[in-house]
């Protein structure tokens, strides 16, 4: 099979080329979008360029490898809120010559000696792996975090909230009796500004806020945004920014003020969050290691699945 490769260091360049296969009616997830690499590159400064490496076969089938080059070493396009990267395809290709062909050309062009690439899903980490081995690189993968599951099949809110550890159940009953919550489902500034007050009163370091601020003004106008707000006497004490994709509700971020953590803000509120999803039949809620992973495939059943985050260092073994 013959298949075309293409190197670009400029996103505009890379656009241009996929003829809008990296668009969002061709992309279901939100990190395989052009649109996401371009928030990336525009307001998370890192170390390195731009190394999109592209395979396209003859009847059309293509993917990409979006990397940051930094010297011979490289690391995977994303950043912090990046939960699952992967290599990009169109629909339907086959990806496993694709992605053999990216690593057969980077072994022959021997600019890279070292590739680093995290978070990946398990189904991800082996094809990369298989791929680039069959090139003549040496892989190591290890193992760095999971999402944690729990099946609530058949149950409602109620059943659902039952089903939790009574640790868990008395600590939102206790703690958070004097708090409210407010559920948005688009962006709205004041409640950003909520989250930006709550964000430096948290243990949290200062990053991100113009990020996901963009991030949910892009997505706003397609329904695709899910705010919560803890509020102590009527003052914000928690927030939980999430994006909802095709069913699957992402959270994104989560801040508590530290002068409130007796209340347990950021447990009630990714709570009520939750129970929103299960109210409205949204089919996932994910997160970032150890946060809850739901999933509900059909309106009366939701399954939590565990997912292994794997890091995956691909080094070339040609001097």
């Amino acid at each position: 099979m013959s298949i075309d490769i293409a190197c670009f260091t400029d996103l505009d360049d890379v656009e241009a080329d996929a003829g809008g296969a990296l668009d969002r009616e061709h992309q279901p997830s939100q990190y395989d979008r052009i649109s996401w690499f371009r928030l990336i590159l525009e307001h998370c400064p890192f170390s390195g360029t731009p190394l999109v490496v592209r395979a396209r076969s003859g009847g059309g089938d293509t993917a990409w490898l979006f990397l940051i080059r930094d010297g011979k070493k490289a690391i995977q396009f994303a950043m912090w809120f990046t939960s699952d990267f992967s290599v990009v395809t169109s629909k339907d290709a086959a990806a496993a010559p694709l992605v053999e062909a990216i690593a057969w050309h980077l072994a022959r062009d021997r600019s890279l000696a070292l590739i680093t690439l995290e978070p990946l899903r398990e189904e991800t980490a082996g094809l990369i792996e298989t791929a680039f081995a069959k090139a003549g690189w040496r892989t190591r993968r290890e193992t760095n975090g999971a999402n944690w599951s729990v099946s609530t099949e058949g149950l409602d809110w109620n059943g659902y909230w039952a089903g939790r550890s009574s640790r868990l159940r008395e600590t939102v009953r206790r703690r958070s009796r004097k708090l409210t919550a407010r559920i948005l489902t688009a962006f709205d500034p004041d409640a950003w500004a909520a989250y930006d007050r709550v964000h430096a009163e948290s243990w949290k370091p200062k990053h991100g806020s113009q990020f996901l601020r963009l991030l949910a003004m892009q997505e706003s106008p397609v329904g695709n945004v899910r705010i919560g707000i803890a509020e102590l006497d009527g003052r914000p004490v928690g927030f939980e920014f999430c994006l909802i994709e095709d069913g699957v509700i992402t959270s994104h971020e989560t801040v508590y003020s530290e002068d409130a953590k007796n209340h347990s803000p950021g447990v009630f509120i990714s709570a009520e969050l939750i129970r929103h999803a299960i109210t409205y039949w949204e089919k996932q809620v994910t997160g970032t290691v150890g946060r809850v992973l739901s999933v509900v495939p059909e309106r009366d059943t939701i399954y939590l699945t565990v997912l292994g985050l794997a890091a995956l260092a691909i080094a070339t073994s040609i001097v």
